[in-house]
């Protein structure tokens, strides 16, 4: 499968998932989810710029800038929905909502086995960039993507088992993982330009 085949591929799941997420959001009334839709969209967000990144250098032409662009904006969307997902966790802390466990738990299997997919197309991007970032971002960020997703089901199997304020920690536990992959990647551009400059 070719790199163009493997980008296409992963934005159109991407695209799949944020609708499917963002809707069962408002459905199930899960905050959980409705980061992990947001999540989701970065992902199709930076999927588009890398593909971009990737047809400027199959024509000669200059991507390191373009590719620095998508990092960094990987980075910005998962700051700001880490910062969303602690304030709207902690709030429901207090003041539980209730949520529809059953289908809050079909809707973020279906979202789990869409980043698995995606962070298998991911995977195969090596080499496709100039800087190694460019692709550990989208790996990091599929990652990141899995584990918000299973902590989406044990928020809607804690709903399931009585748990009300299980919505929440599946909140505040997604915010947790979002700021550990941004940090991750956040360290690796800045070692992978730091180097370049010296």
């Amino acid at each position: 499968m070719s790199h163009r085949s493997r980008y296409i591929e992963a934005i159109a799941i991407a695209s799949f998932a944020f609708v499917l997420e963002l809707w069962g959001s408002s459905y199930t009334h899960s905050v959980a989810l409705w980061g992990d839709a947001w999540h989701v969209f970065g992902d199709g967000s930076t999927l588009a710029t890398g593909l971009v990144a990737l047809e400027l250098k199959a024509r000669g032409k200059r991507s390191e800038p373009l590719e620095l662009a998508t990092s960094l904006l990987n980075i910005l969307i998962l700051l700001v929905a880490a910062a969303l997902l602690t304030r709207w966790g902690l709030t429901l802390l207090e003041k539980p909502v209730p949520v529809s466990g059953y289908s809050l738990l079909a809707i973020a299997g279906i979202g789990a086995l869409c980043n698995l997919r995606q962070w298998y197309l991911a995977h195969g991007l090596g080499g496709a960039h100039t800087h190694e970032h460019t692709r550990l971002g989208q790996v990091l960020h599929f990652a990141s993507d899995f584990f918000a997703s299973m902590a989406v089901i044990a928020g809607a199997v804690g709903t399931l088992l009585g748990y009300q304020k299980s919505d929440a920690v599946a909140s505040l536990t997604v915010a947790t993982i979002i700021l550990i992959f941004a940090g991750v990647l956040g360290k690796e551009i800045w070692h992978t330009h730091r180097h370049h400059t010296c």
